[in-house]
């Protein structure tokens, strides 16, 4: 991996994973919250992703907001308003709306 400069600014552990031959890089607080991650991809190259804005819900803190990096620049960024947990879902729920041509 290249250095970590997305992260240069957040106080953390870097912990290098690997999982099947897929390597990355988690970035721990303290406390263990997760502030960024970095992972290879074959369509992007190196992506890093960096968590903010982390609100509890059902006693998990999550992130309601992210930036995503790729290609040596900002690549996305995402804002949640709201996440819900254990939400059942049906096939209704992924059925084609009425009219649809594939």
């Amino acid at each position: 991996f290249a250095d970590l400069d997305a992260f240069a600014d957040l106080d953390g552990v870097a912990v290098r994973t690997e999982i099947d031959d897929a390597s990355g890089v988690l970035l721990l607080a303290d406390d263990g919250t997760l502030l960024g991650e970095r992972y290879p991809s074959s369509q992007l190259g190196e992506v890093t992703v960096r968590y903010d804005d982390l609100h509890d819900v059902g006693g998990v803190l999550l992130p309601f907001a992210s930036e995503v990096y790729a290609n040596g620049g900002l690549a996305m960024r995402t804002e949640t308003h709201e996440i819900q947990l254990d939400v059942t879902f049906d096939d209704s729920d992924f059925a084609l709306p009425e009219g649809a041509d594939l």
